[in-house]
């Protein structure tokens, strides 16, 4: 004998599954990109960050190993390298395949590079714990950019936003 159940069936509609399924795809659209510029604007980020460090370690090294240290950039393969001048210590590493280095330019002075866009730009750290005064700019795939100035009198270069406009 077969008797009626009084239990209820549970489970889900094809038609509450399917809103579900709806609403997770609008936040996706609208959560992705604004993930995507957050992870690109991190990577800008950890990149100035890695090149103010990289500055400050070859101020630091020319200081204790009283000899001239040289930090170039090299615009075409987005490396950064550190190197003593008798070339004794070299150590490089490479920016994210999301960052560029736009340039890297002497300030306050008058000369213009040699030509319109150098590949290879050095700047030196002397024993003393002075340099030049320069800035590196760099360049995410957004087109947000950052740039690291180095002053001939301070220890600690400073990263600042580029403006709009700013060339």
């Amino acid at each position: 004998m077969n008797q009626p159940s009084n239990r209820k069936k549970s489970g889900f509609t094809l038609l509450e599954v399917m809103v579900v399924l709806v609403l997770i795809a609008l936040i996706t659209t609208v959560a992705v990109p604004v993930a995507g510029r957050g992870i690109h604007t991190m990577r800008l980020q950890s990149a100035a960050r890695d090149i103010s460090a990289t500055l400050r370690f070859a101020r630091a090294k020319a200081i204790r190993q009283q000899e001239v240290y040289f930090v170039n950039f090299n615009l075409e393969e987005n490396r950064v390298t550190v190197g003593s001048g008798d070339q004794t210590y070299q150590r490089s590493f490479d920016l994210p395949q999301d960052v560029s280095l736009q340039k890297a330019v002497l300030l306050n002075t008058d000369t213009e590079p040699v030509s319109p866009r150098p590949r290879n730009i050095a700047f030196f750290f002397s024993p003393n714990g002075m340099s030049q005064a320069f800035e590196v700019r760099i360049t995410n795939v957004r087109g947000r950019s950052l740039k690291v100035v180095q002053s001939s009198f301070h220890r600690s270069p400073r990263i600042e936003a580029v403006r709009t406009g700013e060339d």
